[in-house]
């Protein structure tokens, strides 16, 4: 790295300025915490806030409209969206697939 670059960061000179948005927890269903510094929000309105600043972020109009109808669904129907990616089970099942295939070759 060039020294007149690496002065130049450390001393701001880029003209680099941190907004911070605030932090936020999302709990669960109608659950969220938002931080704006000396404001507040908690509960469901904090949660419908998130949702709508999420769904506004997205790249583009179909994007939008995707995820808002997906969500609105799964709200409604109480379908979970996430899942839980364990590796573990992955590793067992694709030992078990290479042990029963090796039996099935005439191998022990």
């Amino acid at each position: 790295m060039d020294d007149s670059f690496a002065r130049s960061l450390l001393l701001g000179g880029l003209g680099f300025v941190f907004r911070n948005r605030g932090n936020i927890a999302v709990i669960g269903r109608n659950a969220t915490a938002f931080d704006f510094g000396r404001w507040t929000l908690k509960g469901r309105l904090a949660w419908l806030l998130w949702a709508i600043v999420h769904v506004y972020l997205l790249i583009n109009f179909e994007k939008r409209l995707l995820v808002s109808i997906q969500w609105i669904w799964r709200y409604l129907t109480r379908e979970r969206g996430a899942r839980i990616i364990d590796e573990s089970v992955g590793l067992t099942a694709a030992l078990a697939l290479d042990d029963s295939s090796l039996t099935h070759s005439g191998q022990t």
